[in-house]
């Protein structure tokens, strides 16, 4: 999957940040539109963790979904206007609105370094927030399961 993995990563970092170790996932509502190559043209899939965390995901070649994630809990909200470059974040805390603006880099440039760090540290694994091998498993995981069911 091309598109896919992103979402997918990023729903895993969200549910492991609010309770630790994802043991056990479900799926639903999975529909699908893939190249014969395995490159997704339109996708979605709704992941239950064992956390009670649930999250709709959807990517497209096809379809402009924009580049929005919100995160709903029980005392608000964060709305991230542009998931993978952060300029803008709104929390919104029991009808209060907080707006935060930063001009950060573009994500990926954090995955390169991070990666970047760990390779020159010798380490076999990069720091958070990137993604730990069981984490990197679970997202294929996810992956595989939109693909072929």
């Amino acid at each position: 999957m091309d598109l896919g993995c992103y979402p997918s990563s990023f729903s895993i970092l969200i549910a492991s940040l609010s309770s630790g170790k994802i043991e056990k996932i479900k799926f639903s509502d999975n529909k699908k539109h893939f190249l014969s190559n395995g490159v997704e043209v339109d996708a979605q899939i709704g992941i239950k963790f064992n956390n009670n965390i649930n999250a709709k995901i959807r990517c497209s070649f096809k379809n402009n979904y924009g580049k929005q994630s919100i995160i709903i809990g029980n005392k608000g909200k964060i709305i991230i206007k542009d998931t993978w470059f952060g300029n803008e974040v709104i929390k919104i805390i029991e009808n209060k609105e907080y707006v935060y603006k930063k001009n950060y880099k573009n994500i990926y440039s954090y995955e390169i370094e991070n990666t970047s760090n760990a390779i020159i540290n010798g380490e076999n694994t990069s720091k958070f927030p990137g993604m730990t091998f069981e984490e990197t498993k679970l997202n294929m995981k996810i992956l595989d399961e939109w693909r072929e069911n």
